[in-house]
Order: C-alpha cells, then structure tokens, then sequence
C-alpha cells in the first residue's frame, strides 16, 4: 500500500493490521491493495485519510470530516462528502500555516467497520503537555470518544508511569452514543454514574501495553484512538505525536551548563577545531589531576563519564557544572572543596542539588587521610615540580618554536602533534596541583579575615603589589618601545623580539582561530601608538602606591591576627596565585604551537585544493583533519563540511544563550539555552560586582570588546565583559577596570593587583548598563559602582 496514493492514516491503519494490532475490519477508496466488503447489516464509520494526513510533521486533527454509523446504501454519498472537505475553507488556511501547498490535494477516504463502544478515547506514548517520554497518557470517556476528540465531554485522565497509575477522575454528565432510533449516527445522553472512573486499573494497563507495542512497529511516540466494546480492546488509529517535538523532557537527565571562568578565555563563538582540542584536554589533565590527590585509579575508571567537563552551546563553550563538582565529590572533603571552587570559579549561582558519583570501595576515613598526606606532600613538592615542569616544557616546545613548522608536510605535522600530546597531556599536573592550592589558600585566607573584615576586601588589599608576574612583562617591553619611539629612536628590533617571546599572547589567545601579533604585527603596533598617545607610564609610581596599600593591610592583620598559621597561609595565597599567572603564559605557548601546526596544515590542505583557504581548517575538528590525512575518514569532502558549518556557525553569532541554564536529555533537542532560574533581571542605577583591586577612581567609560575597539581608551575606565592573559597592554592605558565576567582568581583581578589599577569583577548586568561615555566613580574595594552621568 502506497501512502502517497492512499494518504497517512490508510498507511497507518495497514501497519497495524499486519503487525497483529486489533483494528475493526477496514478498507480505503481507490485501494488496490484491499479487498474489503461491505456488509449490507453493519455499520460503518467514513473518514479521510489525505496525502500528509497523520504524517511526522503534520496531523490534520479534527480538520476533514468524520461519519459514523453510516449505513451501507449512504456510503457513496458521505465519501463524496469527505473528498467535498479536503477543500474547504478551512483546510486551505490548515495547509498555509503550516507551509503546505494547497494544489492537487489527493485524499483516500477510509471505510472501517464501526464499533459501538461502551467506553473510547485517546491514549499518548509520552505526555505532550510535560514531555515527559516515559509516561503514557490515556484520556477516555463513557460511550463514543467524538465529544471527547471535539472537546464537548470532559474526560477522566489517567497517568501511566511504569507500574504507577495517577488519576484525575472527572464528572462526566453526558455520553455520546448511537442513535437506535434513527438506526444511524449519534446521540448525546445522561450518563448514569457521572463520577464513575470511565476505566478499570486492567483496562489502564491494558492501554499502556498496547500503545508501548505500538510504538515499536512505527519507532516514534504515537497519538492513539482506542474503543472497548464487549470488553474487547479496539485500536482505531494511530499517528505521530507532531507537538511534541519542541517539548522538553524533564524526566531526563539534567546538566546544568556555567560559563563563569571559561568565558575569560573562551568568549563569544568559538570554532570547531578549537572545541575539539580543549575538550580531550580538560578531559585528560583533571583525570592526572585526580590521580595526583590520591584518587583510586579504578574509581576514576568507575567514574568515566564524568570527565567531559565542556559543551558547545550554540558555537560556545560551557563547563558542565555537575561534572565538575562530580569530580571534586572523587575527592574526600567535598562541601570544602566546593565552597572553594564556588570562589575560584566565579560562580554566581550554588549548586542546589547533591552531585551523584559511585562512590569508593575503601575506607572514607582512610581516603580522608591519604588526601591529606598527598595535600601535605604535594605542597612541599610543588616549588621543585614546578622547576621540573618549566624545563620539561622548554625541552618539549622549543625545538619547534620560531618558525620551524615552516614547510613541514602534512603527515609530518600530525606526528609533532601527536608527540606533544603524548609527552604533555600527562604532565600538566603542576599548573592545576598549583591552581588547586590557590583555590584552597585563598579561600583560607578570605575565611581567616572575616572576622575583622566582614566585607572581605581585606585579603584583596593583602595580595596587591605582588612581583614577579610574567603578564606585566608585556606591559614593560611596549614601555620601552614607546618610550624609544618618543625619543625618536628606531624601535624595530624591539618589535620583534617582542613579538618572538609574546607574539602568542593577545586577547583570545586559547582560541586557535585568533590571529595573534605573530600573524598580523599590526594589532601590537595599534597598541603600541596607545601607549605613544598617552605618554611615558610611570608604573614605578603606581606600584609604589600599592606597596603601601600591602603594607597598611598587612599592619591590620599583624595587630589583630593571632592565629599561628595565618603566616603561612598568606604566603601561600601570595605565591599560590602568582604561580597561577605564570604558569598560564606556559599553556599560551603549547596553544601557540599548536595553532602553528593547525595553520601550517590549513596552508597544505589549501595548496591540495582540500579547502578553499588556509584558515577555513578552523571550521573542522581535530579528528577530521588528521583522519583525513591518515586514511581513515569517513567524510572527504571537506569543502562541504567547512561550507555547511560556516553558515551554521554565522547563525550563532546572533543567538545569545544565558551565563547559566539547565538542559534536559538530549542537549541539542528542544533545550531553548536560557533558563530564567538563572537569569538575573537587568537592574537600573548602580552597579556592584567583586571588589579586586583597591582605589576609588572617577572619570568616563570606555567599552572595549576588542583591541581595535580600545581607539579613545586613554584615561577613560575601561568596560569590558571579559579579559584574558593577552588583555593586559590595555590595562595601563586605563583608570581603571570594570569586568563583566570573572572571580576574585581571574586573570584581570591578578595582574589589577600586580599593576595597581583599581578593577572590580563578577558585575552583573555591565555592560546592558553602561554606555560609552557615562561617567562612573568605581571603589575597587568594595566593589561598589556609582554612575554620575549617564550619556
């Protein structure tokens, strides 16, 4: 039987017929697949059954007209009268709202043997008002279901989840029955037990079996008619549920999605290739990192699935939260180890639910201790793995750094990737044991405080001035350059030297797509006229004013501090975090490389005529790329795939998900990416965020979303949403800073410290609410925000 001759619900009816579904004797107009007969002492029901009638996409419930009990000799005319339907009015306007063409409308008209029905109804695989896929919905009412399906009868409700039956019984005053009297079609009568349940638990289970058989003959979630006569199960059709799929299930399993912290490297649309290479790396560093503290090799084996600590929203990239606090749950001391994190991480928002994880074999009290031994070895080991892994890095970049990529072929390519994978993805425990430890001095720090300074700014004002950052080295070379351009001295070599050691660090530097100073020396030089514009920069001043903040701090503390070991937590809050920053410059340099292998391969494949240009190797993943060159791809039209995610990819610059949201099942169906849970309302006035750095400053806002946008920055407070490591040359062009996003941890609110620029973080709703222009007073340690003038 052909669907396209016989329409959806002929097709539909012949599936369950030959799958041994009981379905009343049945026929179709124009059906050479059928040799039904009509009975001259039966009854019978005359409905459509339309070409994309009861289809994936469309139902066309209710919409064409139905007969029942029609006699034989009134057949002919009422199949006229269903073709007559297919044409009205209201079916035209049916077919225009939902994008269907209205031209040669073919319609199959179905005879079935009518059943007169003690009780009927409808019955859903998965409910379509919860989207709950586990749940078979059944709606019935006394008699037949016609008033039920028009909406003229109320009807008892019944929920069926696995063994579990919920009911909502109805009163039911009236029924629709057959007309005796007329000897055809229908009547509506009194019910005699109108708050009877219309169905018995054997019944409801009955139904919910039928409709789960159902389901496997079509694989879809089916919209089911049933009728009881003589206590016998009829099933008089079956479609598609076609509401349901923008319907979320919330039955399933929940992630949630934060991109607090991540959005300092990763901002804004992210590429394919990029995703691709930091997702294996989270996934492989927090597995060592795990292994470092202790953590039973096999209970991370047992705990696997967890480690996919990323997602890819709409083109960008998330923590999956839960994953993360599943990992520290591995860890013995979970609720201190969360709180900390909470900081580091700049979440807004705690975790309302208990992480779930399997959990060890062994001893709690045991684990507990021998998280702490390793807490205690591995901080007095720190400072010399930290040395070791400085020189293990050097050792491993270094021989493919400055330029020695240059004419490698493509196999030869992959090969150096696939070293430098082998070689540092399992040894990049001491930058995460050191971030660790940030994390937990500082948050001790902040504890011990409290007390004394219930604002918790003072451990800011602690930690200001530190020495010894690489990020600020950036900041001293572009000084000397400007300085010597002011002089009239010839800068050139200097230029590029600067470019050689930091040619990698510029805003967006993790992201492999960016085009950094090495690429295009133009934006450095952008920078560089800033600084000229402005002026020598006295940074000796400003540090000489945060020296004395530090000191003024650290007076307070020493008159009210007795704890014996407050000493040693402040010194290794201090270090802790210093090592932090710079030790990130080091994974600046492995994402540097390996942006330099992923473009000199782009340059091949575009040499091949693989791609179209070099840089569109950046809409492909990792793992396209080298199958393609290793032979084991499954796709090898690569222009196609590149053209296709462009266009997908440009959609998302458009899209905005929220900072933080809940997706259910499956992440890329029917989840919307916001949540209003966790959607902070935009506020009018003043602003507040994490004070980071000391100073009370007044003046104009500048927002700066790229180094190109910073034209007109000098001594304005520069507003933007987040910074990372290659944001730095900006900061002393600026009065100070205002971001968006961040913790107390972040980037902007270590090297503000360093600098002496006064900076807040984590202020919601900033850049909604300030406009270039307005002027703002800003204390950077309470993190207060006053707007004076708005533009």
């Amino acid at each position: 039987m052909d669907e396209k001759t016989v329409g959806g619900k002929a097709y539909n009816l012949n599936i369950l017929t030959k799958n041994g579904i009981n379905v009343p004797k049945w026929g179709v107009v124009n059906s050479s697949d059928d040799d039904f007969v009509i009975e001259e002492d039966k009854l019978y029901a005359v409905r459509s059954s339309a070409v994309g009638e009861d289809g994936s996409g469309n139902s066309f419930a209710g919409q064409m007209e139905s007969y029942l009990y029609i006699k034989p000799q009134d057949i002919k005319n009422r199949i006229q009268d269903v073709i007559n339907s297919a044409n009205s009015e209201r079916i035209k306007f049916y077919r225009e709202q939902n994008g269907l063409s209205n031209d040669d409308i073919k319609v199959g008209v179905i005879i079935q043997e009518m059943i007169n029905s003690e009780v009927s109804g409808v019955a859903f695989s998965s409910n379509p008002i919860t989207g709950k896929r586990n749940e078979v919905v059944i709606s019935s009412v006394f008699g037949l279901g016609e008033g039920l399906v028009s909406g003229e009868l109320n009807a008892d409700t019944f929920i069926v989840e696995g063994e579990k039956i919920t009911k909502n019984i109805v009163e039911k005053p009236y029924k629709i029955i057959f007309d005796r009297e007329n000897g055809f079609g229908t009547k509506q009568e009194p019910n005699k037990e109108p708050i009877a349940p219309s169905l018995t638990d054997n019944q409801i289970k009955e139904i919910a079996q039928e409709v789960k058989k159902i389901v496997e003959i079509y694989g879809k979630p089916q919209d089911i008619e049933w009728a009881y006569e003589g206590g016998k199960l009829y099933i008089l059709q079956a479609r598609p549920i076609t509401t349901l799929e923008n319907i979320l299930d919330k039955s399933q399993q929940e992630v949630i999605w934060d991109n607090s912290n991540i959005i300092e490297s990763y901002s804004g649309v992210t590429t394919p290739l990029t995703f691709s290479f930091i997702k294996d790396v989270y996934t492989e560093v927090y597995k060592q990192f795990l292994l470092i503290m202790g953590v039973e090799q096999e209970l991370i084996e047992e705990n696997s699935d967890i480690f996919q600590m990323l997602g890819l929203i709409e083109g960008r990239v998330y923590y999956n939260l839960l994953n993360w606090y599943r990992l520290l749950r591995l860890m013995p001391g979970y609720e201190i180890n969360a709180g900390f994190m909470e900081s580091m991480m700049g979440v807004k928002q705690k975790l309302n639910q208990i992480p779930k994880v399997k959990s060890s074999h062994k001893n709690e009290y045991l684990r507990l201790a021998n998280l702490i031994k390793s807490l205690i070895i591995n901080l007095f080991k720190l400072p010399k793995d930290i040395e070791k892994f400085y020189k293990y890095i050097n050792a491993t970049l270094l021989p493919y750094e400055d330029g020695k990529l240059e004419g490698k072929n493509s196999n030869e390519l992959v090969e150096i990737y696939f070293e430098l994978e082998s070689k540092l993805m399992k040894k990049w425990q001491a930058p995460l044991v050191n971030d660790f430890y940030a994390m937990i001095f500082y948050g001790l720090l902040k504890k011990s405080l409290l007390k004394i300074d219930p604002n918790g700014t003072l451990q800011n004002d602690l930690l200001t001035g530190e020495t010894g950052i690489i990020s600020t080295e950036p900041i001293r070379r572009i000084k000397q350059i400007s300085n010597k351009i002011c002089k009239g001295d010839n800068a050139e070599n200097d230029i590029q030297e600067f470019i050689r050691k930091f040619g990698n660090r510029c805003i967006g530097e993790l992201k492999l797509e960016t085009i950094t100073y090495k690429q295009d020396p133009s934006l450095l030089q952008f920078i560089i006229n800033s600084y000229v514009k402005q002026g020598i920069i006295d940074l000796e001043k400003e540090s000489q004013h945060e020296q004395e903040i530090r000191r003024n701090a650290e007076k307070i503390v020493k008159e009210k501090i007795k704890n014996p070991f407050f000493g040693f937590i402040l010194k290794n809050a201090r270090l802790r975090v210093k090592n932090r920053e710079n030790l990130r410059f080091e994974r600046t340099r492995l994402f540097g490389l390996v942006r330099e292998i992923f473009l000199e391969l782009g340059k091949n494949f575009a040499y091949e005529n693989i791609i179209e240009t070099h840089r569109d190797i950046f809409y492909l993943t990792k793992e396209e790329i080298f199958n393609y060159v290793c032979g084991t791809s499954v796709d090898i039209d690569l222009k196609t795939i590149i053209k296709n995610r462009k266009e997908e990819f440009k959609t998302f610059e458009n899209k905005n998900p929220s900072d933080r949201f809940s997706t259910f099942g499956i992440v890329y169906k029917a989840n919307q990416f916001t949540a209003k849970d966790f959607d902070i309302t935009p506020v009018e006035g003043d602003l507040s965020g994490i004070g980071a750095c000391a100073g009370v400053v007044r003046a104009k806002v500048k927002i700066v979303r790229s180094v190109a946008e910073s034209s007109g920055l000098e001594g304005c407070i520069m507003v933007a949403e987040r910074t990372d490591p290659g944001w730095v040359p900006l900061f002393p062009i600026s009065k100070g800073i205002l971001v968006e996003r961040g913790s107390i941890l972040s980037h902007s609110a270590i090297v503000a410290r360093e600098m002496g620029i006064p900076a807040i973080v984590g202020i919601n709703n900033l850049l909604s609410v300030l406009k270039d222009g307005d002027e703002v007073e800003m204390d950077g340690s309470t993190g207060a925000i006053r707007i004076i003038n708005n533009v």
